[in-house]
């Protein structure tokens, strides 16, 4: 088996191209010095690249431990809210709006919620106010009324609500009730079912509201 006009044996044998001057060969021990040399340079290759690849080892792992130990940034801002041991009377809370009716805007300030609070409702027609006037802590009666004299419409409504406390601290208030409702050519009654949450903004301020 021949490799390159060499035997395996390490004879010399005559190269294909030799010229006119005669055969030119290469010794086995020239052979095994260009082998050798191509070893320490490929060794000298390899090394380098096992460096290379442990220094960009080392960078990325210093960024990674620089980006952990930096503050969240989607962490900061409002606290999120958490039950009062107190309970929720121990809160004044402020209006947040979670549901649409036809195009109303809700907002309002509760500094007690076993004291009468009203919350303002604004429409492209009318502004009015849901009046509360708690039974107890969690629950009441509430009552609103308004009307649209350039539509010849009258609201009167009445009902209960009743608030639920969710694990975050934030109250749910639900109202239920009816609505009677005049129009022209028309009178008669409508259902009222409506919720909006409670946020905790602070301590109650209960002492100030009787």
């Amino acid at each position: 088996m021949a490799l390159g006009g060499r035997g395996i044996s390490g004879v010399n044998r005559p190269s294909p191209h030799a010229g006119k001057g005669g055969p030119r060969t290469r010794s086995r021990s020239t052979s095994i010095v260009g082998y050798a040399s191509r070893v320490r340079q490929h060794r000298r290759v390899s090394i380098g690249s096992l460096k290379f690849a442990a220094a960009a080892a080392i960078w990325l792992m210093a960024i990674f431990a620089t980006a952990c130990s930096l503050p969240d940034s989607s962490a900061s801002g409002s606290p999120t809210p958490t039950p009062s041991p107190e309970g929720p009377t121990a809160r004044a809370y402020v209006v947040q709006q979670t549901g649409h009716l036809g195009g109303e805007t809700i907002s309002g300030v509760v500094p007690c919620i076993t004291a009468p609070f009203g919350v303002t409702s604004v429409t492209p027609n009318v502004t009015f106010v849901f009046h509360f006037i708690p039974a107890k802590a969690l629950n009441g009666a509430f009552t609103y009324a308004y009307s649209i004299p350039s539509a010849g419409e009258t609201h009167s409504a009445t009902g209960n609500y009743t608030i639920r406390e969710q694990t975050d601290g934030t109250l749910v208030l639900t109202m239920t009730g009816r609505d009677d409702v005049a129009f022209p050519h028309f009178t008669g009654p409508f259902p009222v079912r409506y919720s909006f949450n409670l946020v905790p903004s602070g301590p109650s301020r209960c002492s100030a509201t009787t």
